[in-house]
């Protein structure tokens, strides 16, 4: 296996250059603006959404050719051009200074690989081939997204409010263990789907307040997906 290392970055507020301005960086920035990072673009042309975030306000564009001191004070950086040769000059000063590179159309030069994601709220599945087949990460991706419906977005908050309420309501250590297991027996995602959710929910939290807490048993469990 290649020495790579599987990690979530935290890039809120975080400075992070991306030179280029085409359909790969655009696809680039979009990653970073869901993380919320702070995004300065360098490239002569830009994509008409580039351009538009840039008139929101939500990056800042700097419509002119790469300059290294584009790179100061960056946490991360992405060359992302299609000039091979401004794409090895953003590695070079990159690596100089030990800050972190990717290189979008050559990701075995650089740092770290931009893997194919599925978000569903809180959860967050990344598909990497090691840069051998992104056709194949993109395939595997699409199995995943059809698998994790967006109705694991409502089920992941609701386990992660329900984790909260009982630590702070349920003393006993081994009844909120209980309860929790309970609440993974129950075919949540199913109910999220046939509108059954919100009433089962609030039977549920109501609950949390008595002193001998449960979870209705539910005779359907959890399916796995066959496309998996």
């Amino acid at each position: 296996m290649e020495g790579y290392f599987p990690v979530l970055l935290r890039l809120e507020d975080k400075p992070c250059l991306v030179v280029g301005g085409g359909s790969v960086a655009e696809r680039r920035i979009a990653s970073l603006l869901e993380a919320r990072a702070k995004v300065k673009v360098v490239s002569p042309e830009m994509t008409e959404t580039i351009g538009l975030w840039a008139r929101e306000g939500r990056i800042e564009a700097l419509q002119r050719p790469y300059l290294p001191e584009d790179q100061a004070g960056m946490y991360l950086v992405i060359a992302a051009t299609d000039n091979a040769s401004v794409n090895d000059r953003v590695l070079e000063l990159a690596r100089r200074h030990n800050r972190a590179v990717n290189m979008a159309e050559r990701p075995e030069l650089g740092d770290f690989i931009v893997p194919s994601v599925v978000r569903r709220g809180k959860l967050v599945i990344a598909v990497s081939t090691l840069g051998a087949s992104p056709t194949v990460a993109a395939s595997v991706r699409r199995q995943i997204e059809a698998c994790f419906g967006e109705e694991y977005e409502t089920y992941l908050d609701f386990l992660s409010e329900f984790r909260l309420r009982t630590q702070e309501q349920v003393q006993d250590t081994r009844l909120r263990q209980e309860l929790y297991r309970s609440v993974l027996q129950e075919n949540v995602l199913e109910k999220i789907k046939n509108g059954e959710f919100e009433e089962w929910k609030s039977r549920i939290m109501s609950q949390m307040g008595n002193p001998h807490p449960s979870v209705p048993a539910s005779t359907s469990g959890g399916k796995a997906c066959a496309k998996l």
